[in-house]
């Protein structure tokens, strides 16, 4: 193969390889100064600014990197040429040193930016990103009046127009021709191989900084690049890891893929159900809605969005939540399901959750963060824990955190009797009398009353007690009887004005039973109280 040195080229278009620098120098002055100008503003405003989607995207931008990267290989190439020509190489030699360096303060701030749509600056930090930002920026000044004067022919340390260029004096050896050979044959190869590799050993030590160069720019660009890849766009996640997206700071603190309620009820017999629990804070100023829409679990043939319907049947792992607008500046647990079908289930899942489309010429461009999780798998109710009357039961073990209990003592009556205190306004109190009777439930069934004396204390800071507007509450999503082994629902009837007892109405079945049981179910966990 027949190539030519490219130098008579780069001699003939010496003025517009200069020129035409002018262009990506100015946009990067102009992308740097952005940045300088976010960092003196967030200083200036009491080290506070307007929360935004995709922060270090909208000031550091793939573009930046490609421009840097041309600068360099541009500057590396006219370097080589001025070497061989025997003239000035320093000013080209901080080109490359200068945009090296861009380039990896480029992915630098990149980083810090992302950080900060998460958490917020300390004021140390903040006035030194301030600073090594316009430090950064500055040089960039020179290098495009360099650019420009040596594109207009004006030599700086003459002075003078077009002396340079004129020395620099296209020769013969310049364009003259090489062989390049392909295809060598097979007898001379381990001859040619050695040879090659002693010459270029030559060559490599003779051009050493080239090299050097060359190899710590290629390093940069595949480093800069994995991370842009998985860092940027198409950033993963895991539990426990904190991560913004929209007007929102979001952390997946437990996932589960179960087929049975808060209750440890089947929901669904040919369904199962992929469950996070996400701590959602709303950093806005205003009421906004989560868009769960964009939250997309891949599986088999496609994607799935949280289906918000089924979020009641979870609310020991999270508060339900239903499309409603969070409010402003405050924080809360819910629980996101997605519903899948038994071939749907697996060990590991991954959530796509968009956070912008780009739009290019003829094309769309989507960006995601990655959630990637192992949820624990409930599918069967765990051995079942007995206790006696007046036992202090730990719940420790569900997901209730730190809550107890202790049954003190029962009744059972078709009829129960309280007393009650009201007090005016003049502080004079009376006291007044109450029944609570039993009625029939669903399809005319008997009942009767089963009053518990409870001692209930509940976790504040578990998930469940954080949701929990009422204890009485407790009692209606997790107790039921089992009546000589037969176990069924119960219905919370106790009044607002009863204090210290709670009402169950059951079946009145309960009361000729020979052996009587207060079961609690939590999901996959249940508390046996004997009571007969």
């Amino acid at each position: 193969m027949i190539l030519r040195k490219p130098y008579k080229f780069l001699i003939k278009h010496f003025k517009i390889i200069h020129l035409s620098l002018i262009l990506p120098i100015l946009y990067l002055i102009v992308k740097t100064n952005d940045i300088y100008k976010f960092f003196n503003n967030y200083v200036s405003n009491n080290y506070t600014y307007t929360r935004i989607s995709n922060l270090a995207g909208s000031y550091i931008n793939i573009f930046m990197y490609i421009l840097a990267l041309l600068i360099i290989v541009v500057s590396l190439t006219i370097y080589y040429l001025m070497k061989q020509k025997k003239k000035g190489t320093k000013l080209y030699l901080a080109f490359i040193i200068y945009y090296i360096v861009l380039f990896v303060a480029l992915t630098f701030f990149h980083s810090v930016l992302s950080d900060m749509e998460i958490n917020d600056l300390s004021a140390k930090s903040a006035r030194a990103y301030r600073d090594i930002s316009m430090i950064i920026n500055l040089p960039q000044y020179f290098f495009i009046f360099y650019a420009g004067f040596r594109g207009l022919g004006f030599d700086i340390k003459s002075f003078k127009f077009e002396a340079d260029l004129k020395d620099l004096d296209v020769s013969e050896e310049d364009n003259e021709e090489f062989e390049f050979v392909l295809g060598i044959e097979t007898y001379k190869y381990k001859r040619t191989a050695r040879r090659f590799i002693r010459e270029f050993k030559y060559y490599v030590l003779e051009n050493k900084f080239i090299f050097t160069c060359l190899g710590a720019l290629t390093v940069v660009i595949i480093l800069t690049t994995l991370y842009m890849h998985f860092n940027v766009f198409n950033k993963s996640y895991s539990k426990n890891r904190t991560f913004s997206h929209s007007s929102f700071t979001l952390n997946v603190k437990d996932s589960i893929l179960t087929n049975m309620d808060y209750n440890g009820k089947p929901i669904n017999k040919d369904k199962y159900y992929l469950v996070l629990q996400v701590d959602v804070t709303n950093n806005s100023i205003n009421d906004v809605a989560l868009d769960t829409t964009n939250f997309r679990l891949q599986v088999s043939g496609g994607y799935l969005v949280p289906t918000l319907d089924r979020t009641d049947y979870f609310v020991d792992f999270g508060s339900p939540y239903h499309g409603e607008k969070i409010v402003k500046g405050t924080s809360a647990t819910y629980n996101l399901v997605y519903e899948l079908t038994k071939k749907q289930v697996k060990l590991t899942y991954k959530i796509k959750i968009l956070e912008n489309i780009e739009y290019g010429v003829g094309e769309l461009t989507a960006h995601y963060k990655n959630l990637n999780l192992r949820p624990k798998k409930i599918v069967e109710k765990q051995k079942v824990e007995n206790y006696n009357l007046k036992d202090q039961i730990d719940l420790s073990e569900s997901n209730l955190g730190d809550s107890t209990i202790k049954i003190k003592e029962y009744e059972i009556n078709d009829s129960y009797y309280y007393t009650y205190k009201v007090c005016g306004t003049n502080k004079f109190c009376r006291e007044l009398s109450d029944v609570v009777s039993t009625n029939y439930i669903a399809d005319k069934v008997s009942t009767t009353l089963l009053v518990l004396d409870p001692d209930l204390k509940i976790d504040e800071n578990s998930v469940y007690g954080k949701a929990l507007k009422n204890k009485k509450d407790f009692y209606e999503d997790y107790f039921t009887v089992e009546c000589d082994g037969i176990e069924s629902t119960t219905q919370n009837v106790t009044p607002t004005n009863l204090k210290g007892k709670v009402v169950l109405q059951a079946k009145s079945d309960i009361k000729t039973a020979n052996n009587l049981n207060l079961l609690i179910t939590i999901r996959d966990k249940t508390y046996k109280i004997k009571l007969k």
